[in-house]
């Protein structure tokens, strides 16, 4: 239990590093606008994003990888690779939509909206402890559950689901053409500013085919 504690910390801190490093180097002058206008805000924000990615992540992952992963064979196996993207957009589009349209859920979701006008690519893991559970780890354990991938296979969706989370929370983006499919900045920023369309996050846009 221990190596998957320690497994799950090393992914966890790597998507934090990802975050920090776009938040430096790519969107330096909206962090400097960050820091100036929202101080408080932003230091919660860095607790939440520290609390899910270095504490929950590496719990939640230990418990998977002890009793939901594959450990016999070691090939990515491609198809299991793209179910489990498909399992997380669809578990993330609909917790998503339902922390915006039933009451009782929309307070898990409210500090993240409290970003919607001054963010950097970080603030896509600033969310309520609760949140994080439901909208972003519990797809990835549903999808290990169905389909039983093996360790690579399993990483490697996390990873990209990381990457692209803080893609599209990066203003520097925005003006970025994008495909149709995909979920642009320019679209999931736009979900900032108005709340009522583009629930789903963060790279196949699954409004395109679902709410056309």
């Amino acid at each position: 239990m221990f190596d998957s504690i320690l497994k799950g910390l090393f992914l966890g801190f790597s998507a934090y590093a990802v975050g920090k490093c776009m938040d430096m180097f790519i969107s330096v002058t909206s962090l400097i606008e960050v820091e100036r206008n929202i101080p408080i805000l932003y230091s919660l924000g860095k607790k939440k994003i520290k609390e899910n990615l270095l504490i929950i992540s590496p719990i939640v992952y230990s418990f998977v990888d002890k009793y939901l992963l594959d450990h016999y064979t070691k090939f990515i196996d491609i198809k299991k690779v793209v179910l489990l993207l498909l399992v997380h957009h669809i578990g993330y589009y609909v917790m998503h939509k339902v922390m915006h349209k039933v009451s009782s859920f929309k307070c898990f979701h409210l500090l993240h909206h409290e970003f919607d006008f001054y963010m950097v690519p970080s603030i896509g893991n600033a969310v309520s402890n609760e949140e994080f559970l439901m909208a972003y780890v519990s797809p990835f354990v549903i999808g290990a559950y169905l389909l039983k991938p093996n360790e690579a296979t399993f990483i490697i969706p996390i990873m990209i689901i990381s990457v692209f989370n803080n893609v599209i929370h990066c203003k520097e983006f925005e003006h970025i053409r994008w495909s149709k499919y995909l979920v642009s900045p320019a679209q999931h920023l736009e979900h900032h500013r108005i709340r009522n369309k583009h629930y789903s996050a963060p790279l196949l846009n699954l409004d395109y085919f679902l709410e056309k």
